[in-house]
């Protein structure tokens, strides 16, 4: 039994090598026939969700940054929070894109 059909065919190909060596070992075949076995189709990893801010670690990200003394990482993690503010803003919305007309407004 063979588990696909590229596997099957190697081994059809290799059928008279192996029959050889059999019998080089004291085994009688007359012949090898292959067979494909089918397995049943393998599951969908489940789906990873993305990894977004919400509101509350926005937060406490702004709340973090007013605690640090690095000016640069606290400026970056400030960055972060109104960047992540303005996804959960844009997301309560369903508005097309700025300057880009809506082709089916029905739905």
């Amino acid at each position: 039994m063979a588990a696909s059909g590229a596997a099957a065919a190697l081994l059809r190909q290799r059928a008279p090598d192996v029959l050889h060596k059999l019998a080089g070992e004291g085994w009688e075949f007359t012949g090898i026939r292959v067979r494909v076995q089918a397995r049943p189709a393998a599951t969908a990893p489940a789906k990873i969700p993305k990894k977004q801010l919400d509101e509350a670690a926005a937060t406490s990200l702004e709340a973090l940054a007013s605690r640090l003394g690095d000016e640069p990482l606290a400026k970056a993690l400030q960055r972060l929070a109104r960047h992540a503010r303005r996804r959960a803003e844009s997301d309560d919305d369903d508005q097309p894109l700025e300057g880009v007309k809506d082709q089916d407004p029905q739905q």
